[in-house]
């Protein structure tokens, strides 16, 4: 997902197949405030896309979840927070 179409080539917001009416999950590697997540989901959805889920590696428990709990997108992190201070 791109932040906003490129210029050139095919000129779109997702590459790939076509996204309307499909199921689409964003993969991120961290997530900390769900802004650039939230806004690609409204950007899909204005595109046609069904976007429910979230997959991150690292949510770093910065305000993301009342943001995209807000729109609807459930977040599953493989290590938040929590895990990561642990570690120490």
């Amino acid at each position: 997902m791109r932040k906003r179409a490129k210029e050139y080539g095919t000129r779109r917001l997702a590459e790939g197949a076509e996204i309307v009416g499909r199921r689409i999950t964003l993969i991120e590697d961290v997530i900390t405030t769900g802004g650039a997540v939230r806004d690609a989901t409204l950007s899909l959805r204005e595109e046609g896309a069904v976007v429910a889920t979230v997959l991150c590696a690292i949510d770093r428990s910065a305000g993301a979840r009342p943001a995209l709990d807000d729109i609807a997108v459930a977040v599953h992190a493989v290590l938040n927070r929590a895990d990561l201070d642990s570690a120490d």
